[in-house]
């Protein structure tokens, strides 16, 4: 990453650079470089006029500067997408141009060892339902690439060794999510039918609202859903539903935060009994590479009950938004309005935080199944005692209205048997009084574009 010596909190998006050149910059420079210098300005897209809305943005900029003068964040709209896709091979098929056919058309010669054939390779082998295609197969195809002399590390950099510090000059590393964000930005209406249903054959989760970026507006991807179908139990019958028509429990999740316990871990854990990577995390091969592009990505995966011994005994649709939620209004707005139980996974020094109490109050009055999972592994029990007397004295209906779950505490970490356990009876307990609807009942009563509203689609 290209870093400048007087001041780290400053990024503009980088237009006609060379592909050797990282995807965003920093600069120097006055505020006004952070809120319109070149024309970028770091707001966000509003779909309402909505007052609490506009209160969500002005308190998502302020958080916003203060993670970019951290280095914590870099903001979508400072990326070069186009210096993206073109690194990744997919610069000629921007936006949705990219057939089947062209995929099958490039040999596997000419995109091995190559930066260029990171996506042919994931899309290949995700056709051919190879689960391991998003993270070790990868991982090792990335390996396999020549770095350049510069990115080398030379001899007697052991500390740059001992903590890994390649990957943030290693110009062939890709997050996996920005991988697949940018795949399905390029694939044609049929093609993104196709790779959501090779994975969920996979049991792997499927994008489902993708950020702003470019001149695309934050959108609901409903197209890419019609391809699945949810088998369903009801009593003794057994029905099918296309995806998007299935009458389901949504539950989503959030974190505000750097939390010690991975959130996307935690919903994996939930899914199944038998651990499966469904949603990536930091602990799959990749898992620790910087994320440029699928901060405020939403994604899907369902739980399916097989039988009485089901602990959630309805299907639910469990959504997982990428990135911190305080600084993602809009999202977070999106995903409380539509599901069934909210939870949020957050650290006990954001309960002190203003902004995220306003935001935490805000989704307990847009949804009455709220589950707040604390991660007080940096306090003691007397120290959080106060900090939670602190927090829910500041409003008096506070726990009649959410449930808790301590994921840590006093530096010692729950075990995720437990964890896994009381998430789900609270899940079961919020769920069982909620109305099934399905995601396309869900969506009349906000105010999200969707894709197939997209003259694109008017011909299918």
């Amino acid at each position: 990453m290209n870093t400048s010596s007087n001041d780290d909190s400053r990024f503009l998006q980088r237009r006609n650079s060379s592909p050797d050149n990282s995807y965003y910059s920093e600069h120097t420079g006055e505020q006004r470089h952070i809120e319109g210098g070149n024309g970028a300005k770091l707001t966000k897209r509003r779909h309402t006029k909505n007052r609490k809305y506009e209160e969500h943005s002005r308190r998502g900029l302020r958080q916003a500067q203060d993670l970019v003068r951290r280095k914590q964040y870099v903001p979508i709209c400072f990326v070069d997408f186009e210096m993206f896709i073109n690194k990744i091979g997919l610069g000629t098929f921007y936006p949705e141009k990219m057939q089947l056919s062209d995929v099958n058309n490039i040999k596997a010669n000419e995109t091995a060892r190559n930066v260029k054939g990171i996506a042919t390779i994931f899309i290949r082998n995700l056709i051919m339902i190879n689960f391991t295609c998003r993270d070790k197969l990868l991982e090792e195809y990335i390996n396999d690439i020549p770095l350049t002399e510069s990115e080398s590390v030379e001899s007697g950099d052991y500390i740059d060794m001992l903590f890994g510090n390649q990957d943030d000059t290693n110009y062939n590393i890709v997050n996996p999510l920005d991988l697949i964000l940018a795949v399905y930005k390029c694939s044609s209406p049929m093609l993104k039918q196709i790779l959501s249903a090779k994975l969920s054959m996979c049991q792997l989760a499927i994008p489902f609202m993708f950020p702003a970026i470019e001149t695309d507006a934050m959108k609901v991807s409903l197209w890419s859903l019609r391809s699945l179908v949810i088998d369903r139990r009801t009593g003794n019958s057994s029905f099918q539903n296309i995806a998007v028509d299935c009458p389901c429990q949504v539950v989503s999740f959030i974190r505000f935060g750097r939390p010690s316990v991975s959130k996307s871990k935690l919903i994996n854990e939930i899914l199944t009994d038998q651990y499966h990577n469904t949603f990536f995390n930091k602990d799959c091969p990749l898992g620790t590479t910087k994320r440029i592009l699928s901060d405020g990505l939403v994604e899907v995966a369902w739980y399916l009950p097989t039988g009485k011994s089901s602990v959630l005994n309805e299907v639910c649709m469990f959504l997982n938004l990428r990135g911190d939620g305080e600084i993602l209004a809009d999202q977070v707005e999106f995903v409380s309005t539509i599901s069934s139980v909210v939870v949020i996974v957050i650290e006990t020094t954001n309960l002190d935080n203003p902004d995220a109490q306003q935001i935490i109050h805000d989704i307990q009055k847009a949804n009455n199944g709220v589950i707040l999972a604390i991660d007080a592994k940096k306090e003691s029990k007397e120290s959080f005692r106060k900090t939670w007397q602190t927090y829910s004295g500041k409003n008096p209906h506070f726990e009649k209205q959410t449930n808790c779950i301590i994921l840590s505490i006093d530096d010692q970490d729950k075990s995720f048997a437990l964890i896994k356990k009381e998430m789900r009876n609270k899940i079961k307990d919020l769920i069982t009084e909620k109305k099934k609807l399905s995601i396309s009942e869900r969506l009349c009563v906000c105010s999200a574009e969707k894709d197939e509203n997209n003259d694109i689609f008017s011909s299918f």
